[in-house]
């Protein structure tokens, strides 16, 4: 799954999911006639092959939800079957194209900051001292000058207790 996918599935409102199915006896006649049983077809769909026979007769009024059937969509390939779905509910929220696009570069650009914020802007104001560094080091460069700055302030207070700084 790439970053695109997962951000749609976090954006998307899960009434998306729990749509029916409306032509479900379509689906398990194309899945027998790819080869798939009854089965086969309850296992990938995680539901009993009880379950899977009322989807594939027509008199019965059960119908899957896409959620359900999604693995068996994936199995038989998405070219090869379209589901009819039920509408969506009037409280859906339908995203405008793009939205998940531009959640990602927000995503992206969040995270490429904090990265230049812990590990390259320390070194942005020393680059000499820093650069110096192995670069796994470079995201500590702040503490090592921390200890330092310290360490110079110990050596000048024990120089001025013995009287010799100024």
């Amino acid at each position: 799954m790439n970053l695109k996918e997962m951000l749609d599935v976090l954006t998307r409102d899960r009434s998306y999911d729990d749509r029916k199915v409306l032509n479900g006896v379509d689906l398990i006649k194309t899945a027998n006639q790819l080869g798939l049983n009854y089965d086969q077809i309850a296992e990938l769909c995680g539901v009993s092959k009880t379950t899977i026979s009322h989807w594939g007769n027509k008199d019965k009024k059960q119908l899957p939800r896409r959620s359900q059937v999604e693995k068996l969509l994936s199995r038989i390939g998405y070219g090869r079957f379209e589901c009819d779905l039920e509408p969506l509910s009037d409280d859906a929220i339908e995203y405008r194209r793009g939205v998940s696009t531009i959640a990602a570069c927000i995503f992206l650009l969040t995270i490429l900051g904090f990265v230049w914020y812990v590990a390259w802007k320390p070194c942005s104001d020393s680059w000499e001292e820093c650069s110096a560094l192995p670069w796994y080091e470079r995201p500590l460069f702040t503490s090592y000058k921390a200890k330092q700055n310290i360490e110079d302030f110990r050596q000048y207070m024990k120089q001025k207790e013995h009287g010799v700084a100024e």
